[in-house]
């Protein structure tokens, strides 16, 4: 620790000395005496060098080794861009690079591995992010999706560094993710800043609901991540459909306001009055604004009318019948 010449050294004997006799089949031990060699030549000015070890010394078929593979390109491609490289990198590859970072990632076997060795292969997939996004504009899409990809991959490896206690147990790890979370952060905030233009009718345009096009971007986000904690990470972040809830209450609260505008019935009441307040309830169903108001009324109408004849009609057989009882009497 704080050693750096001694290191740069030690570094520069290994490729000279202990490289060039190496065998190419042993591939993860490879990269296990890269990852180190960077960690050291990387964050000290000395990125050509590493480079130039790395293209040297690392073999093509690491491009098709099962741990290791997904991260051969990404590697090679951020020794050629990040800060400190003299090498001319060519816009025309941008497309396909961008495809390249965002798929990037590796098991959590193996990033605990080179975590080890002084740098989470999550924080060398959100560099590789953050270089790229660095160079197009703000507010275009495809530079959102690398500030997210990087952000994503570099709090993984935040937490990949620390213990459950908030100590930090890899510290090369944990200062070589530090400063490349802070600045894909501060890169989100320019973002956040941008005044973008609004589709208002994004539904007609894409042929396809916001809600499907959200499911399809977070799925293809998913399908490029191999690690589990990676892949737990964007769980958290599931687009769900509510419109069906939505749908139903709002179907239940018409029912019942449908409920709460029949009105209630007399119990005393003819067989035709009944008829006419059913018959007047089925035609309030159907329609909407006065007439709803005036059929109900109506209705209300039409029960006080035989609500009232009814009353007459039992009032004045209850006098006859008085009428003929005394009748009997005398």
């Amino acid at each position: 620790m704080g050693q750096i010449n001694n290191a740069i050294d030690r570094c520069d004997y290994v490729i000279d000395h202990i490289l060039p006799h190496y065998g190419e089949k042993d591939i993860i031990g490879l990269y296990h005496i890269f990852v180190q060699i960077v960690r050291v030549l990387k964050w000290n000015g000395q990125v050509d060098k590493a480079r130039e070890a790395f293209i040297k010394f690392v073999p093509d078929a690491a491009n098709s080794h099962f741990a290791v593979g997904s991260i051969h390109k990404p590697m090679g491609l951020l020794l050629q861009i990040c800060e400190g490289s003299s090498h001319p990198y060519d816009m025309d590859h941008m497309p396909e690079d961008i495809e390249l970072a965002l798929a990037c990632d590796v098991s959590d076997m193996t990033d605990n591995n080179f975590t080890g060795d002084g740098w989470s292969m999550k924080s060398m997939a959100a560099e590789l992010c953050m270089h790229l996004a660095r160079r197009i504009d703000a507010g275009n899409a495809a530079r959102e999706r690398l500030i997210d990809r990087g952000i994503m991959m570099a709090t993984v490896a935040q937490q990949r560094v620390k213990a459950l206690n908030g100590m930090v147990k890899h510290v090369l790890a944990y200062e070589a993710n530090r400063d490349i979370h802070k600045a894909l952060l501060l890169l989100a905030n320019e973002e956040i800043d941008i005044d973008r233009n609004v589709i208002y009718n994004a539904s007609n345009i894409t042929g396809r609901s916001p809600l499907i096009n959200r499911k399809e971007s977070m799925s293809e986000l998913k399908s490029s991540m191999k690690s589990k904690t990676t892949l737990a990470f964007a769980n958290k972040f599931n687009v769900k459909d509510d419109t069906s809830k939505t749908n139903g209450s709002t179907a239940h609260s018409n029912g019942s306001s449908a409920k709460s505008s029949v009105p209630s019935t007399p119990l005393l009441i003819s067989v035709a009055a009944k008829k006419k307040v059913a018959f007047s309830h089925l035609s309030s169903f159907g329609s909407n604004g006065s007439a709803s108001k005036q059929s109900s009324h109506h209705s209300h109408e039409s029960i006080k009318e035989s609500s009232s004849k009814i009353s007459h009609e039992s009032s004045g057989s209850a006098i006859d019948s008085q009428k003929c009882n005394g009748a009997g009497v005398v």
